[in-house]
């Protein structure tokens, strides 16, 4: 399904999680340490935080082929993105980890991951990452195992057709702390009829672990900031080995 990715994310990290995260990175010394992007993806976030941080190095850890190959494509496409970002096929939590690492992002990827693979990641960025680091984390916005109805998440347009994404979700029958998620994503001819069969369809299903920004704190031993300032949008941290300055809360 890595073809339709930006489909699902594009809008979404464009107005919300890309520049969030930007944000929670804002006045990082990027001379200390890797900015490491784990569970890249595409590259929409990886973009986003060199915009923002135009001396930072980055690494772009995604183990999907289909999804690194986007992501590739957008680096090699930019040629700032080229000179400063290095694209590798690791998997958490086992993935090689620079000596010092400036920043940690993890979006969309901790659900992914059991409570020992988690603990075994956070070890190894808390021992990583340096003085006055960062790691930012978005979660999915249940925090526990529920049902979702098939619902319409996202259309567009481009040429001669019309894509949709479907997502739902349910309780994983194997796995009481777990859940199942489903995308449907439909291509139409976009000059068809309301009502006209998909001229493809593709499915694309996966199990993920619910839980909130309290188990976050618990299991990172990290000093934990929730970001509250999206309306609607899925829980996001920046934590810190340091005590945290009191600042303005960022979208």
């Amino acid at each position: 399904s890595a073809e339709f990715f930006d489909l699902v994310a594009g809008t979404h990290t464009a107005t919300s999680s890309g520049p969030a995260v930007a944000r929670a990175l804002a006045g990082l010394d990027t001379a200390d340490g890797v900015i490491v992007d784990i569970g890249a993806g595409t590259g929409l976030v990886t973009a986003a935080v060199a915009r923002a941080l135009p001396d930072a190095e980055i690494l772009a850890c995604e183990p999907a082929t289909g999804m690194r190959a986007v992501l590739t494509s957008r680096v090699f496409g930019d040629p700032d993105l080229r000179r400063r970002v290095t694209v590798t096929d690791g998997s958490a939590p086992d993935l090689e980890l620079p000596d010092r690492i400036g920043a940690a992002i993890l979006c969309g990827v901790l659900g992914h991951l059991d409570a020992g693979q988690r603990e075994h990641l956070w070890s190894r960025l808390r021992e990583r990452l340096v003085p006055g680091g960062r790691v930012v984390v978005e979660l999915m916005g249940v925090a526990e195992p529920v049902t979702l109805p098939p619902a319409r998440m996202a259309t567009a347009h481009a040429g001669r057709h019309r894509y949709e994404w479907w997502f739902s979700g349910a309780p994983d029958p194997e796995d009481a702390s777990a859940m199942r998620l489903h995308s449907a994503y439909r291509v139409f001819d976009a000059a068809g009829e309301d009502g006209a069969a998909p001229l493809r369809e593709v499915h694309d299903s996966y199990r993920w672990i619910p839980f909130g920004l309290d188990r976050v704190a618990e299991e990172s031993g990290l000093r934990t900031r929730p970001l509250t300032a999206r309306p609607g949008g899925p829980p996001l941290a920046v934590l810190t080995p340091d005590p945290i300055t009191p600042t303005e809360d960022q979208p």
